[in-house]
């Protein structure tokens, strides 16, 4: 009877938490640029019977239990195009970033500035920061707290 009970519990807890995400994962994907509200309502109904004979004893057990789950869900208003739940998300931020700097060097070429050349290790980039910290401080200190010196300088 034990082993039974203790099925019935997986199975609810199982069935009622898949149902329950799969609700989430719909009502969270229907959002808009607005803030909406959704109340989604789960019924998880759980039914079981086991029979079970050895010799002269014998068992029958039923099982039934019903749930009601409520919940509301609140949309923040802001629809995302990132998962940052996804296990790959940093990989694929690294990725764009490294996309970005590639398209900031054609353009750089393209405009005829010198373009830098860009790391292939950890240490070389590492390095080229060290470098480029190291030159915004001299570039604020000739500039003495002046603004338009400062903005070159950035632009720089």
């Amino acid at each position: 009877m034990g082993a039974i009970l203790a099925l019935a519990k997986q199975m609810k807890k199982t069935i009622a938490l898949r149902v329950a995400l799969g609700a989430l994962v719909l009502v969270s994907g229907s959002a808009s640029a607005a803030e909406q509200l959704a109340r989604p309502t789960i019924d998880v109904t759980v039914e079981g019977v086991r029979n079970w004979k050895n010799g002269q004893d014998y068992s029958n057990a039923k099982i039934f239990e019903q749930y009601h789950l409520i919940t509301h869900v609140k949309t923040a208003g802001e629809p995302s195009s990132v998962n940052t739940k996804d296990p790959q998300f940093a990989q694929q931020q690294m990725a764009e970033a490294a996309r970005v700097q590639q398209k900031v060097r054609e353009a750089q070429a393209r405009a005829g500035k010198p373009v830098p050349k860009a790391a292939a290790t950890a240490e070389e980039y590492m390095e080229q920061q060290k470098r480029l910290a190291e030159d915004m401080n001299k570039g604020q200190i000739a500039c003495k707290g002046d603004m338009n010196c400062l903005m070159k300088l950035a632009q720089a």
